[in-house]
């Protein structure tokens, strides 16, 4: 549709797959005494099978312009150099929906003030929009209600287990005999066990929620980490394994962190290496020569390795690693036990500390862990 517009000027639009039209005599605020010079077939079709049973065009352009959402493309601009625009969703006559972004651009033609309008069919590009924010949606109720669930199961397990091991002490203060002694160490062992796994898991319940929040204090970092090694002393004789400690001179006598939670990353790798070591040693270093950290002013690097001498794994395994419930493979779970978690929570804690962490290992020939934070003096 045209009225006196030069044929070449029609020519450029006609096949064009966006919807144009060119009005005059139109107010920033309304179209409601504009005079349309033209239409290409593309908007025609669009304006058909939207209001097939109206044939005024200005009207139905202006009726575009304001969204379902009640979001309007008035006023309109005066300045040639800029343009308004907005996204409607169309419900067409066939009940089918169409998104189209529309914009409206000031223009000179025949000597009078008027707009370009564009229009264009974005509904495919939508629809995925639509499409990814809904399955976002969805996961983000999947992980809750899995947080949710391990959460509360965690908490009803961990009730009756407290009264278990309430049960044991009473019974270890009733003279037991050598025979039920060591069936009583069995038990605690085992109850023992099942606590750090509900821990574990509550701790990965939090994370995944998003709930896990860090404090900040004072931390003595050569008094903790000498501590840690302290509290597994007695593990390292029953290996019969080396486990030494090295702090570099530049690294910090006190920093700002969290200190159960790093206290909590270093027994899941000390643990594990322990676990994984029956002859050479563990090293425990802490340097500030960080390799992946963008540290921010004011801020230092702090990178710990946990060096074992133990069964190592290959570069396919490692990749793995940090996943939840992630061992090395079925025989490792029969032979060493564990669920897998420690690692997973290792990564998560240090990622929330804005860090990094990995592992370095040959199978057979040991493994380094390594994580590094960003912390303050």
């Amino acid at each position: 549709m045209s009225a006196n517009l030069p044929e070449s000027f029609q020519l450029i639009f006609h096949d064009s797959p966006l919807g144009v039209a060119v009005l005059i005599g139109a107010k920033p605020d309304s179209l409601e005494n504009a005079l349309l010079l033209y239409a290409n077939p593309s908007l025609l079709r669009l304006l058909q099978e939207w209001r097939p049973d109206r044939f005024d065009l200005v009207h139905l352009i202006s009726d575009l312009c304001i969204s379902d959402e009640e979001e309007s493309l008035f006023p309109l601009p005066t300045d040639s150099s800029t343009e308004s625009a907005i996204i409607t969703k169309l419900t067409l006559d066939n009940s089918s929906e169409r998104w189209l972004e529309i914009r409206a651009q000031p223009t000179t033609i025949l000597g009078e003030k008027g707009y370009f309008f564009w229009f264009s069919d974005i509904t495919a590009t939508k629809t995925k929009e639509l499409n990814a924010l809904n399955e976002a949606k969805l996961a983000d109720a999947a992980a809750q209600a899995k947080s949710n669930f391990l959460a509360t199961m965690s908490h009803e397990i961990r009730t009756p287990l407290q009264t278990i091991f309430g049960m044991m002490e009473l019974l270890s203060e009733e003279n037991p005999t050598p025979i039920q002694n060591e069936m009583l160490n069995a038990a605690k062992n085992s109850a023992d066990g099942l606590l750090e796994i509900l821990d574990d898991i509550l701790d990965l319940a939090k994370v995944e929620a998003g709930k896990m929040e860090l404090d900040e204090f004072e931390l003595p970092l050569r008094t903790l980490v000498y501590g840690l090694i302290e509290a597994l002393e007695a593990k390292r004789r029953e290996n019969n394994i080396y486990l030494k400690t090295i702090i570099e001179q530049d690294v910090p006598y006190v920093i700002h962190g969290d200190p159960k939670r790093l206290r909590q990353i270093m027994t899941n790798l000390l643990g594990n290496a322990l676990k994984f070591t029956d002859y050479g040693g563990i090293t425990v270093r802490v340097s500030c020569k960080t390799v992946h950290l963008a540290l921010e002013e004011n801020k230092i690097g702090l990178r710990f390795e946990i060096h074992d001498t133990g069964i190592g794994m290959s570069t396919e395994v490692a990749a793995r690693l940090f996943q939840p419930f992630v061992q090395a493979d079925n025989s490792t779970t029969r032979r060493f036990g564990g669920t897998g978690l420690g690692l997973s929570i290792a990564q998560r804690l240090v990622e929330l500390m804005e860090g990094k962490i990995g592992v370095h290992s040959t199978a057979g020939e040991g493994s380094v862990f390594w994580f590094e934070i960003p912390t303050c003096a």
